[in-house]
């Protein structure tokens, strides 16, 4: 097995132990993904994903722009951002990044409801109905695109 596939199975591990709950072990499963490839972006999601969940907020932010900054076409990166901003009472940037997921995800189901959910709190609820209910479409049939 060479050092790619290998890294990429031990970060499905890392995720795993991250799903189950096991905070501590997939903290060191991405710190040593990280000292190996410092680049990795899903990583760097995915380790931010787990520090905003600790509240260590502000490391947080630094991953997912980093991730924005070496992948800018990832919307996951964007999205995350967005929720990251999102709890720091940053509405409009926010928003901004959840467009910009949208943007090169337009099925993302994360971004459509963080987005409805954020316009609806500034106001605009016709566009937060359109978004969610799209996001509805989603996850009953797998995309917006007619079902023939």
């Amino acid at each position: 097995m060479g050092q790619a596939r290998a890294t990429e199975a031990f970060f499905y591990k890392t995720v795993a132990k991250h799903q189950e709950g096991d905070l501590r072990a997939a903290e060191k499963g991405y710190r040593k993904i990280l000292r190996h490839a410092p680049n990795n972006v899903a990583t760097l999601i995915n380790f931010g994903i787990l520090l905003k969940e600790r509240d260590e907020l502000k490391k947080a932010f630094e991953l997912f722009t980093q991730a924005v900054s070496l992948a800018p076409e990832h919307a996951d990166g964007h999205a995350n951002l967005g929720a990251l901003y999102a709890r720091l009472g940053k509405k409009y940037k926010a928003i901004s990044c959840y467009r910009t997921a949208l943007d090169l995800d337009p099925d993302s189901a994360d971004a459509l409801t963080h987005l409805g959910i954020a316009l609806r709190i500034i106001g605009q609820y016709v566009e937060a109905y359109e978004l969610l209910t799209r996001v509805s479409v989603i996850k009953i049939y797998g995309t917006t695109e007619p079902v023939s």
